[in-house]
């Protein structure tokens, strides 16, 4: 190995080499040999190196912005991205109709509108009959260039609302899971004084399956907001608001001693049903 690190060297000593040469798409080559006492065999190792990729490649991705830089990234997506799909509507494609122009100066401005005469009640009334298929030809070309501009226009607007919608997704994300931790500790706290048998394993369990059910509904929370199915603020924020009125009935239930997972507990709530239940009357034997 070199000093540096990037080539191994292998000393040989007494031995034979052997080598073609000539051209690899041709049969017309020469195979010899050499004899040497000494040979010095030298490999690059430049392409086992490990490529670093550098930090500020990813420095504007989503996932590695904190709080105040996803807010004020949110709030200029949401401005620039009306804006700039109104400036290339207006530029790309407002100018293929005739009253492009008037979409900002207003109609007052502009010159009294024709009358109208009452027997022609569509446009191609009034065309022509030497200039109605070359209308209809113009009409069909420029429906299929504007057609053209805003097939090129909407894939880069889906992608800017999409950039914000992950964005929004990431801010709410770094909330909603904070406020799970505390509650999901409201769900498995109380579950240890409540559950008497078992010992440790019982309330475990049944802790782990609130878990499940918390990232169960996260990710599908969040997915339904990549889709657009909801809004971040709501995929995000579901399993949180989800399982808090259980943590908060379980604290409750835990600091007045309930025995919620007693058997005798359930067994006095059925007896108390069915005393309250209207018993049946049985008639006489005649």
């Amino acid at each position: 190995m070199s000093e540096d690190k990037k080539f191994l060297q292998f000393d040989l000593e007494n031995g034979w080499r052997y080598q073609e040469r000539g051209g690899y798409a041709t049969v017309e080559t020469e195979f010899y040999r050499m004899g040497f006492k000494h040979y010095r065999k030298v490999f690059d190792l430049s392409s086992f190196e490990v490529l670093k990729t550098p930090d500020s490649l990813f420095k504007g991705n989503y996932m590695m912005l904190n709080v105040r830089q996803l807010r004020k990234t949110a709030d200029s997506l949401d401005q620039t991205t009306s804006d700039k799909v109104a400036e290339r509507v207006n530029r790309e494609v407002s100018s293929y109709f005739l009253t492009g122009r008037f979409i900002d100066s207003g109609w007052k401005a502009s010159s009294p509108a024709p009358k109208v005469d009452p027997a022609h009640k569509r446009y191609e009334d009034y065309l022509p009959d030497s200039t109605y298929n070359l209308a209809w030809q113009r009409a069909v070309d420029r429906m299929n260039l504007i057609k053209s501009s805003l097939d090129v226009i909407a894939p880069e607007n889906d992608l800017r609302r999409r950039e914000m919608r992950y964005t929004l997704i990431e801010f709410h994300k770094k909330f909603s899971l904070s406020l799970a931790c505390f509650v999901l500790f409201m769900i498995g706290a109380p579950l240890g004084s409540i559950i008497r048998k078992g010992g440790l394993g019982m309330p475990l369990v049944i802790a782990v399956v609130f878990f499940l059910v918390f990232h169960v509904t996260n990710m599908f929370g969040e997915k339904l907001s990549k889709q657009d199915a909801m809004t971040p603020m709501g995929g995000m924020w579901m399993s949180t608001l989800l399982l808090m009125p259980i943590g908060i009935w379980l604290t409750w239930k835990a600091m007045n001693d309930a025995q919620l997972f007693s058997n005798e507990f359930y067994h006095r709530g059925f007896r108390r049903l069915a005393a309250m239940l209207p018993k049946r009357r049985t008639k006489p034997a005649a």
